[in-house]
């Protein structure tokens, strides 16, 4: 007999928060958690340069006994500079075949939180001429314009 409520056989989350006390150095937390597994990574970034100083954290829980090992990896992303290859330098620091695929992911979802935040940093560090110039929104978010910006299709995330 067939059940009139679906089974639920994967769920899958990934969370992001970043926090700032100086508006100098972000710490951005990530959170990977599905059925199988569940990760944290934390990253403290320049926000002048928005590169990366620190990486840390690990994982709770792992499908396979060989995932633990990948955790020695999370350090490789410390000292890479956001930019339009990052996506690339992530799968390199902490992919591949010898890395983690889920550990990868989440820090690309790092990376693209945090430059979603941008606009908020930048209102947090720079003069509302400067904001205004560089998106063509003023401190109270009214939008004048937007810059037209390119997106490589090998970096899409």
């Amino acid at each position: 007999m067939k059940s009139e409520v679906a089974m639920n056989i994967f769920n899958r989350s990934i969370t992001v928060s970043i926090t700032t006390e100086d508006n100098k150095v972000a710490t951005v937390n990530g959170i990977f958690l599905d059925s199988y597994q569940e990760m944290y990574l934390t990253l403290t970034v320049d926000l002048a340069v928005f590169k990366i100083l620190t990486a840390r954290r690990g994982f709770r829980r792992t499908p396979h006994e060989d995932c633990p090992g990948c955790e020695s990896l999370i350090p490789n992303l410390a000292g890479l500079r956001f930019g339009p290859d990052i996506g690339k330098k992530i799968t390199a620091a902490v992919g591949l075949e010898y890395g983690c695929a889920h550990l990868a992911d989440l820090a690309k979802e790092c990376y693209k939180s945090l430059f979603q935040a941008k606009l908020t940093i930048m209102r947090l560090t720079q003069t509302d001429e400067e904001t205004k110039s560089a998106t063509g929104k003023t401190s109270s978010g009214k939008l004048l314009s937007l810059p037209a910006t390119k997106v490589k299709k090998s970096e899409e995330m």
